[in-house]
């Protein structure tokens, strides 16, 4: 890419003054224009920030390239973004710091700042890259939320093979006689039993508190 920025430079700054190619009539035209700002013409006469924060980008993005950003879709395409502007941010810097300004040369009708192909480098390549943060970030999400319900579903599993585990110790130890067992169980039938006297007593207590004309009886009643 810095090498087709190059050329692309070379050949225009070739061009005589004034001189324009229609590429496609007057909707694409290759002029010679010579940007002393940012990319498309933004931040103009601002020289030292135009070689700091620059360098700046680029070595951040060179750094990040150097790092292990996996093998994955995820991975190649974040490599590809950062290379993108990497390579657009140097070919940028090369002009300013030989010439102090940037050589533009593709123009659009619909588009009026004129731009180059380190420009397009460095716009792909942010683009690209907000679509990776944002994307595969909403991939990882959705991937640990169904990772949460395997895990629940998991766990009820286990519950469920560790009750049935129990109930077959406690019919073996019945089978076998085990005093513990068949206590368990007369107390859980008898927990039963009492459950169902004092529901039976209750019933009892509220009819005969109908019968006697007890307001608060009917209210127990309702409920």
């Amino acid at each position: 890419m810095i090498v087709l920025d190059q050329v692309t430079k070379y050949l225009v700054r070739g061009m005589g003054d004034g001189e324009v190619i229609h590429v496609i009539g007057d909707f694409l035209r290759i002029v010679h224009v010579e940007n002393s700002g940012a990319a498309f013409g933004m931040l103009a006469g601002s020289r030292r920030f135009l070689l700091i924060f620059p360098a700046l980008i680029v070595a951040g993005a060179i750094y990040f390239l150097s790092r292990d950003l996996g093998s994955d879709l995820k991975g190649k395409l974040t490599k590809t973004a950062l290379a993108l502007i990497a390579s657009g941010g140097i070919g940028n810097m090369i002009d300013r710091f030989l010439y102090g300004h940037v050589t533009d040369m593709i123009s659009f009708s619909i588009f009026p700042p004129v731009f180059n192909v380190a420009d397009i480098a460095v716009t792909c390549g942010c683009g690209l890259l907000v679509f990776c943060l944002i994307y595969f970030n909403n991939d990882e999400k959705q991937e640990a939320a169904a990772s949460a319900d395997d895990r629940g579903e998991a766990r009820t599993q286990e519950d469920r093979a560790e009750a049935a585990v129990q109930d077959e110790k406690t019919e073996a130890a019945k089978q076998d006689g085990d005093p513990e067992a068949d206590e368990r169980d007369n107390n859980s039938e008898a927990a039963v039993q009492y459950g169902d006297s004092e529901a039976a007593a209750q019933d009892e207590k509220t009819e005969a508190a109908k019968q006697d004309g007890d307001p608060e009886a009917d209210e127990s009643e309702g409920r």
